[in-house]
This record gives C-alpha cells, structure tokens and sequence, in this order.
C-alpha cells in the first residue's frame, strides 16, 4: 500500500513493480500517512499479521514508531547489498535511522517551493530572486497586487508550510530553534507568536489567491488561479513543480526557493526524505525484501526522476533539463520540527488548523497549541 492518487511517480512505481513480479499479488492503495499510523497501531495491537506490507511514510515519524518496535530493521538488508546501499545519498539514509539502524527507505527527497510564473514578473518590473528576505516578500507581494495580481497560490493542504518555516527561521539561534523543537518553549513566546503573526500579514493584505478566503482555497482552485495568469507564485513540491508547470500552461516558468517567511534567516527550509517502511508484522517478509529492493533501484528511481521525483540517489540519470532546479536545496533541509513533537500537534499544524484558527480567533489558538504542548511535553 503505497500510493499517492495522481501522483505519476508512484504510480509509475507501482505499475512497475506489478510488472516485474507477475507470481506477487501487488495490491496498491492510498492512504494518508495518518491512516498508515492508524493501521500499524491497530493491526499489531490486536496481535495478527494482517499488516500492510511497504507503506509509504515520512522519515520525521521514523523513531516514534521504530522505539516501540512496530517497524522492521531494514539494514540487515542494506548490510547484505552493499552495492544497493551505495547508490543512495547518506544524508537521506541517514535521516531514516533510529539508535543506528536504518528502518526506512527513501524514495525522494520532499520540501516545498514556489513555481514563477516569468511573465508576469516581467510585466511588473520584479527580479525573480531565490532569497527574499519576509519583508522584501510583502514589497514583492504588493507591487504585484497593484498590478492586478496574486503574490501567492496556496492551497489551503499547504499552509502550514508558510508558518513552519517562520518558526524554523524565527529564532536568533539554533540552539533556541532546537529547544522550541523539542518542546523546551512554550507556543506563547514572543517569537513564536511574531511567526504566526508573519503568515497572518499575507493573508490580511489578501496577497494569496483568491484573496478573501483564500486560507480554504483548495488544491484546484489554486491551480485555476496559476492557469488563468492571476498567480505570480504558487506553492507546491520540488516532485510536483514539473507537472504543476505542465498542468497549468505556464509558458515562461522558474523554480524558486520556499521563503524562509522570515527577516533573521534564510538557512533552514522545511522537508525530510519521504520512504518506505515495512510493519514489523509483515506477513511475507521474503516477498517485501523483493520489492522494497526493486522500487529504490536505480532501474524505478531514474524513472521517477524522468517524471519530476527528486530522488535519493548519488548519480541521476534524468532527461529532464529542470531537475537540477528541483533538488538544489537538498543541504537546507531541516527535518526537525516542533510539529513532529506529538501527532496532536502535528495534526493541529499540518493539517492546517492551527494558521487558519490564529486567523480567526487570535492567540486562543496558541492556547490550545500550548496545551498539547505541555501534553507531550509532561508538564
């Protein structure tokens, strides 16, 4: 089970697989990463191995699940192939382990960015830059406004991306970053709140598409915007920048950097490996040694790369002459985030709610983030 519905890359690894192994019944369905967390946790609670056999996953919820041992260990398998364990980059392997063991596989290296649209940039006079400061941002931002467009398309799935990279950029240093991380700050600090306040401003001056109410705007309805030439920048992934382009008909497109929605740094950039991951009750243990091999190939990653995927490998064969700009941000990833503190928070933040609160009713939505804050934490 490790389908994204149309997401061409894994499709294409699915159709793949199936092909290559006609004695295996291959069944491929979507589920959410919250749904695969739901099943391991019920399926191994109730003692049986009725588990999903490769599920799709991100590499920040690794360790919460390896800890109390519902995964596999895969580096047995990597220790057995070194010649499969050397096509991958280390800092994605890396990112899967927990106490230095390897219980995931990557599959693409996953972080947001902005896809231009040149045209219109032209026709308001604005350099395309990669490193706009969040002040030089709003500039931006309403210089395209008088010209009669939107400085930003963003789904209302992706908001949350805006806040986590004001609150990964916000503080004055790591060290404050990492304990705000670990839950060690509460949500009411200053800092934390001038990240929230940050997002609220593009929303306020109705710079995101299609202005009022555009914190519910759904995936299609920003893609309409994108199509119609009324969005300077929309938000997506570095693996779906090269199909939004192509969707959407944008002549003259340029990838651009995420912005950092910050004026004290430009360093760290939301994302992490997304992998494969086998339950530890896996019912056919040989028979998912097989694929999870052949889905990280080299033969299945290139063809992912040639369909947008940023892949974890050391050397790409793609034919695509964008990818490079797709992956260019590979060292600014920062997989260490306060929302992975617990699944309440990561809930409340990734799927959106807390921005789309803090919009309405104000700091009562870093009350109740707080709260589960101090739930996780133990206070």
């Amino acid at each position: 089970m490790i389908e994204i519905g149309g997401f061409p890359g894994l499709e294409l690894a699915v159709d793949m697989a199936q092909e290559k192994f006609p004695d295996y019944e291959i069944i491929s369905k979507e589920w959410s990463i919250n749904g695969v967390k739901k099943a391991i946790k019920t399926t191994q609670a109730a003692g049986g191995d009725e588990s999903i056999d490769i599920a799709f996953f991100s590499s920040t919820g690794i360790s919460s699940f390896a800890e109390n041992g519902m995964l596999t260990n895969l580096q047995p398998y990597l220790d057995e192939d070194a010649e499969w364990a050397g096509i991958f980059e280390e800092s994605m392997l890396s990112s899967c382990t927990f106490e230095n063991e390897v219980y995931g596989i990557p599959w693409q290296g996953a972080y947001p960015v902005l896809v231009a649209n040149e045209d219109i940039f032209a026709e308001a006079g604005i350099e395309i830059r990669d490193d706009w400061t969040y002040d030089e941002l709003l500039e931006v931002c309403e210089t395209l406004k008088e010209k009669g467009y939107y400085g930003l398309g963003v789904a209302s799935g992706y908001n949350a991306w805006l806040v986590r990279q004001s609150y990964l950029n916000g503080f004055e240093n790591e060290e404050d970053l990492a304990a705000f991380n670990r839950g060690e700050i509460p949500v009411t600090d200053e800092k934390v709140k001038a990240a929230f306040d940050r997002v609220k401003g593009l929303y306020d001056n109705n710079y995101c598409y299609p202005g009022e109410g555009a914190i519910a705007a759904t995936d299609d309805e920003i893609k309409v915007g994108v199509s119609n030439g009324k969005v300077a920048l929309a938000a997506t992934t570095n693996s779906g920048a090269a199909s939004m382009i192509e969707e959407c008909g944008i002549e003259n497109a340029r990838v651009v950097n995420f912005p950092t929605i910050s004026n004290s740094s430009s360093q760290n950039l939301l994302g992490a490996p997304d992998v494969y991951i086998v339950p530890s009750n896996a019912k056919n243990p040989e028979a998912v040694k097989d694929v999870l091999k052949y889905l990280t190939s080299e033969e299945v990653l290139n063809a992912m790369a040639n369909v947008g995927v940023v892949v974890p490998l050391k050397e790409v064969d793609v034919e695509d002459p964008n990818y490079t700009e797709y992956s260019k941000d590979f060292g600014r990833l920062h997989s260490e985030d306060f929302a992975n503190l617990s699944d309440e928070i990561g809930d409340y933040i990734s799927t959106g709610t807390a921005m789309t609160n803090y919009l309405y009713d104000g700091e009562s939505a870093l009350d109740e983030l707080e709260q589960l804050r101090k739930t996780a934490v133990g206070e």
